[in-house]
């Protein structure tokens, strides 16, 4: 029996979520023909993974490390799971490229790929870099600036595109250009709200513009005089969950300090009939009792929040994980788009900051802020691929 199996029979009480990568480590090695136990490691390596790049680049080395040491004895004695360990290997390389990317200056991999436009292994790194620094683009100083250099990419892609012999290369060019020219030139869009919403009165979540899923929901008066941070995210996207557990630290740590930490979600469409109202996840699960079930098994103790609609379109949400600071006063301070360490680290900074500054609350405004809403958002589309 493996661990997995030892975990989730009846008579057990302890989640599969509860098992270690160790635990699942040992499995995948002790029955290497179990397809399932080899994609249950994958999984788990994934959600380790990204939760480590969260805290540290070394950290998620490490995870690469260890999980590379499992896959070497491995020894798959079925064609199943043959085609699992082949997935979990590509995507450990996957892994030590995000990891790569990090480290190699944008300009140089430009530089490389001009030089010899069918380097497909450098190619995927320069993909990579690109999508790590399109969160970026949109914290430029201006975003007149962020559409520079988003042509500058675009420039570069047609370039490489016009010059490879690699079909593949040349179709992915295609489809990065289209991109820029759609969803980031949109977010460009974002950006620009973002410079103008600093200073302005925040709109805060209340039960006429959505629904509080706690079983507690505070009061209407409650966020006066607090700092607020609000975290937009979706359950389809991994960076959002994988940063939750960092701003619940921050509910732990500021909370008696005067933090309050709100993570909004809206129902996504359901990808079986593409029918929002269905309230299904992906996988038939009623989406609530799966927003419940993730805060519960993640000990979360922040509030939460089904926005209607209007609280995404007040704070221009054109990509998750995207968030608001607010302070005491219920005006703006900071949003952000993207939770990589450098924009976390800003944010606890703002939030320290804000916290510092003292409250009068008959001056609060705790009104609506007056936004024009963005066009129609795709949540499909919202955070990094």
């Amino acid at each position: 029996m493996t661990f997995a199996q030892s975990k989730t029979s009846p008579d057990s009480s302890t989640p599969l979520d509860a098992l270690t990568l160790e635990d699942l480590g040992r499995d995948a090695i002790s029955e290497p023909e179990n397809a399932e136990t080899i994609a249950l490691y994958g999984e788990a390596v994934r959600k380790e993974f990204v939760g480590a790049r969260l805290i540290s680049t070394e950290q998620a080395r490490n995870v690469i490390a260890i999980a590379s040491s499992v896959v070497e004895e491995i020894a798959p004695s079925s064609e199943e799971a043959a085609t699992r360990l082949t997935d979990l290997k590509r995507n450990l390389a996957f892994y030590k490229r995000l990891l790569d990317a990090h480290e190699i200056p944008i300009e140089t991999l430009e530089e490389s790929l001009l030089r010899d436009p069918n380097d497909f292994e450098t190619f995927l790194i320069y993909e990579i870099k690109f999508q790590i620094e399109d969160e970026r683009f949109y914290e430029a100083e201006s975003p007149e600036e962020a559409v520079n250099r988003l042509d500058h990419v675009a420039e570069v892609l047609g370039r490489i595109s016009s010059n490879t012999t690699k079909t593949n290369i040349s179709e992915e060019c295609a489809v990065l250009i289209e991109r820029i020219h759609g969803f980031h030139k949109r977010r460009i869009e974002s950006a620009r709200f973002r410079l103008s919403a600093i200073g302005k009165p925040a709109v805060f979540p209340s039960e006429t513009i959505g629904t509080w899923i706690d079983e507690n929901p505070p009061k209407d008066n409650s966020l006066e005089g607090k700092v607020v941070l609000l975290d937009f995210w979706a359950l389809s996207c991994g960076p959002c969950i994988a940063g939750l557990p960092k701003v619940n630290r921050w509910h732990d740590k500021y909370s008696t300090q005067g933090l309050v930490v709100i993570a909004v979600t809206e129902l996504e469409t359901s990808a079986i009939d593409g029918d929002r109202e269905s309230t299904l996840a992906s996988d038939g699960e009623p989406q609530l009792d799966r927003i419940k079930s993730l805060f519960r098994d993640k000990n979360l103790g922040i509030q939460s929040f089904l926005d209607h609609g209007q609280l995404h379109e007040a704070y221009h949400v054109e990509g998750v994980p995207h968030y608001a600071i607010v302070d005491r006063l219920g005006t703006i301070q900071m949003v952000r788009t993207g939770n990589n360490i450098d924009s976390l680290d800003n944010m606890e900074t703002e939030i320290v900051t804000l916290l510092q500054q003292p409250a009068r609350l008959e001056t609060h405004p705790n009104k609506r802020m007056h936004a024009e809403p963005p066009g129609k958002r795709n949540l499909t589309d919202n955070h990094p691929r």
